[in-house]
Formats: C-alpha cells, structure tokens, sequence
C-alpha cells in the first residue's frame, strides 16, 4: 500500500480502477490480471419507498439513455459491468 505496510492488496475491481487512477497517474498503483465477474452494482432503498425507488430508476435510465453513463463509465475503466437499462431488484 502507498504506506509501505503492503504489496498486495485486493479490492473491488471500481475501488482499484480508482485508486490506480488517483495514484499519480498509475505510478503508486497498478491491476494485475482481468477484472473476474464483473456485474452491476446497486443501490439500497427501504421497502415500502416505492417513490423514491421509481425515482432512482428514472434519473438512472435518463443517464444510461443520454450517453453520460457510457462516458463515465469509460472514464473509469469499469465498462465490462455495464448496464443497458436500470432494474429494480435486479440481483435476484
């Protein structure tokens, strides 16, 4: 770690692709070897909050739609969890 106190560590493939790429320009951090399972992520909201859900949908799809989500997405170097459409519950 850029403390000294470790060579190695292992994260979640979107938390290394950021710390590489806040790391100086990758000089203090690398990825070594393929991002494995990559999936979407998700965002918590209480049952029973059906308005706030739907609303979370919305603004996602208007994102993924507008093309700033694949933007981003490139930015980050995350776009092999990539999504074509927000869903609800989709983890099952």
């Amino acid at each position: 770690m850029r403390g000294g106190g470790a060579d190695v560590v292992s994260a979640d493939f979107p938390i290394a692709a950021y710390s590489v790429k806040n790391s100086g320009g990758g000089k203090n951090f690398e990825i070594v070897g393929d991002q494995v399972e990559a999936g979407p992520y998700g965002i918590a909201v209480a049952k029973g909050n059906d308005q706030l859900r739907d609303a979370l949908k919305a603004a996602l799809d208007a994102v993924i739609k507008s093309g700033k989500y694949d933007e981003i997405i490139a930015k980050w170097g995350v776009a092999d969890g990539a999504v074509k459409e927000a869903t609800i519950n989709g983890g099952k």
